[in-house]
């Protein structure tokens, strides 16, 4: 997956750590492989349209759970704060562990390094949901004073920021031209803020 898709991708996510610091279904397939999911082979351009279209669906459930964020975090609600960070955290660890069902349902792509390929991206988005749910753990513990909250609160958002380019940079080029080739040339991946 070309690396400005997973870029925008962060910087999504990145936008739920910064309000973090302005204010769970595990999906357990494990990172090992043994996951389920189609072993279909299909043409690098279905899978592009396959893998873009459920990371559309994703990005869109995020960008509207964060949209309330700030309005759900009041000054001074040490509380409800953890509250808000909590769910929010465990809706986008659900996002992702249905994201991470639609790539293994995907097939593999039929080009050199598909296999591979599709393994690196499950193993990203499974990574991605562990962030998250680490950081639901996280805000679940953070202090109940509202000075000390806000601090917690941006640290776990500079962590979680972290963590998430970390993934990013995991994806910097696909194994394969062709793969790349069909990332770049299908519509919905081009869509994909």
């Amino acid at each position: 997956m070309p690396a400005s898709r997973i870029a925008a991708l962060g910087l999504t996510l990145l936008l739920a750590g910064g309000l973090v610091a302005c204010g769970g279904d595990d999906g357990g397939d494990g990172g090992d492989g043994g996951g389920g999911g189609s072993s279909e082979s299909i043409s690098a351009e279905d899978y592009a349209a396959e893998v873009c279209g459920a990371m559309q669906d994703w990005i869109t459930g995020i960008q509207e759970g964060t949209q309330d964020l700030g309005a759900g975090l009041s000054a001074g609600d040490a509380e409800g704060g953890k509250k808000v960070l909590v769910d929010l955290f465990t809706k986008m660890s659900e996002s992702t562990g249905e994201l991470v069902t639609a790539v293994e349902d995907a097939g593999v792509p039929d080009v050199e390094g598909g296999e591979e390929a599709r393994e690196t991206l499950v193993s990203a988005f499974q990574d991605v949901q562990g962030i998250l749910e680490d950081a639901q753990a996280d805000a679940e513990a953070l202090p109940s004073d509202p000075q000390e909250f806000q601090e917690g609160a941006n640290e776990l958002g500079t962590t979680l920021q972290e963590a998430l380019t970390s993934v990013g940079e995991s994806l910097e080029e696909p194994p394969s031209d062709e793969l790349k080739t069909a990332f770049e040339n299908e519509e919905s991946c081009n869509s994909v803020p």
